[in-house]
């Protein structure tokens, strides 16, 4: 069946609409394609992360554990425990002066805010201060003339 000039033309107008429709569609799956891609492999390299912590935590429980089997079951003499304990205590009194000093670290910063706070009040003032003066000046220059 023969169509006419302007039949063929619509048909093949209509055929480059729908090609149109097409590939833009195609596009947008290629994107998400690609999208879903691109997350999967960040999703695979973070479990690979946590798979390599979950190794190291582990490891270090295990270490830990045999070395609370090793106190306990004696072969430890009491000079050694006595060691651990007092590096435990070092530990400890080196984190409470860490924390201290953290503490006065961040008390300091709220009070220098405080002070800059209150020399932005002042600038403030004084600018406005300033202002005044200087409009004072431009009138009493403008009425001397």
């Amino acid at each position: 069946e023969l169509l006419s000039g302007n039949e063929s033309t619509e048909q093949i107008s209509k055929l480059i609409d729908q090609l149109s429709a097409v590939s833009s569609e195609k596009a947008s799956v290629v994107s998400d394609l690609s999208t879903m891609k691109d997350n999967g492999e960040a999703q695979r390299n973070k479990i690979a992360q946590l798979e390599s912590s979950i190794g190291s935590l582990s490891a270090e429980r295990d270490t830990a554990n045999a070395r609370v089997t090793e106190l306990l079951s004696g072969n430890e003499s009491t000079e050694q425990i006595s060691k651990l304990i007092d590096q435990l205590s070092a530990v400890s009194s080196e984190k409470a002066s860490v924390v201290s000093d953290l503490s006065t670290m961040k008390d300091n910063g709220e009070a220098q805010r405080n002070k800059i706070a209150q020399l932005e009040s002042s600038i403030g003032s004084l600018s406005a201060e300033r202002d005044t003066a200087n409009a004072r000046v431009t009138e009493l220059l403008s009425g001397n003339e």
